[in-house]
């Protein structure tokens, strides 16, 4: 019995020790409203065991990819305190434990659609190949509209997806038997609004 009175009080000494140590060094979520404004368009060798921006040299079709940067405005519509969370432990005490809140993201003119083009520079012959790309995500290889629908439809966003999925996001080429040896890629991105933003590629020559 003096055994499990003991017991009891030295791990109830622990966690007062313990919660005495705990610091909040959160810093202030915040909601921020986005507008995009423009892309970053690059292609990347995707061969090897690290990815290779495309300079001058050519590449094989089926190590192709871009990455897709967007710009914004970022108006930050509010900030608030970090969160504090309680629990009981035993029914003894309440230990303060800090629990960092995300950042929310709220997009006013979400994407809706990706369009992509490869024009031949032999005879300037425009060919639509969003088809041919697909993003990876998780263990999935989606094509562009079901990435669209699962990931960059939405309008909030915490920070997480936002910084990892709709701000940046890389495409494969997965389908080439169609893409010309040399070539230039244009990617439209349209918003719900309407409103397009285009980037264009340097010439690709491919092996």
């Amino acid at each position: 019995m003096n055994k499990k009175i003991i017991s009891i009080f030295l791990l109830y000494l622990v966690q007062l020790v313990a919660s005495s140590c705990i610091k909040c060094d959160c810093p202030s979520p915040k909601t921020s409203n986005i507008t995009f404004t423009g892309l970053e368009l690059k292609t990347w060798d995707t061969a090897g065991f690290q990815d290779v921006e495309v300079t001058n040299d050519s590449i094989y079709k089926n190590a192709f990819g871009l990455s897709i940067k967007m710009y914004y405005d970022e108006e930050v519509v509010a900030m608030f305190q970090p969160k504090k969370n309680t629990f009981n432990s035993l029914g003894f005490m309440a230990a303060y434990a800090c629990s960092c809140a995300d950042d929310e993201y709220n997009i006013k003119d979400p994407i809706s659609s990706i369009v992509i083009s490869a024009t031949n520079t032999k005879n300037q012959q425009v060919t639509d190949v969003s088809s041919n790309f697909t993003v990876s995500y998780g263990l999935k290889n989606l094509s562009i509209s079901e990435y669209i629908e699962i990931k960059l439809n939405g309008s909030y966003y915490r920070w997480h997806e936002w910084f990892y999925n709709v701000r940046r996001f890389e495409l494969d080429l997965a389908e080439y038997e169609t893409i010309p040896d040399n070539a230039t890629f244009t990617v439209k991105i349209i918003l719900k609004s309407g409103k397009e933003l285009t980037s264009k590629t340097q010439q690709i020559n491919f092996k």
